[in-house]
């Protein structure tokens, strides 16, 4: 009995180490598919220490089906650079800042201008930091 529990035990442990082939669904597939790109973003901010805080601006056009953004006094910590991210669920399109670089003890006013390129024809509603937000129309 014991030699059959050990053959036993010996066969499992073979069939459970063999090498399994898997078929590769990893995210990479998704991420070639991305429905739009974030271009040619600059950043400029003014001098640490604003005096005072004043409204964020958002300029939103389209032209040959990019869509152009400048965003206009946007406050956050001074000595930060910026990427842009979205995401896009339907038809809506959130727009995040992430901070690069480490911040200093001051408040600057940043202007970031970008593009979103590769949308399809259609309206989207796009937020953006700072509670703002517009609707858009590529034709």
């Amino acid at each position: 009995m014991k030699c059959f529990f050990a053959v036993l035990l010996s066969l499992s442990t073979l069939i459970a180490c063999q090498e399994k082939s898997v078929e590769d669904t990893s995210s990479d597939h998704q991420a070639n598919t991305t429905p739009f790109e974030i271009t040619n973003l600059t950043v400029t901010s003014t001098d640490c220490g604003i005096e005072e805080e004043t409204e964020a601006t958002l300029t939103v056009s389209v032209e040959s089906d990019i869509v152009q953004i400048e965003h206009r006094d946007f406050t956050a910590s001074s000595c930060l650079g910026f990427e842009v991210e979205g995401g896009l669920e339907g038809t809506d399109l959130t727009l995040s800042y992430i901070e690069t670089g480490e911040p200093c003890d001051c408040i600057s006013a940043y202007t970031l201008i970008y593009d979103i390129q590769g949308l399809d024809a259609g309206t989207y509603s796009m937020t953006f930091p700072g509670n703002l937000s517009e609707d858009v129309t590529i034709d």
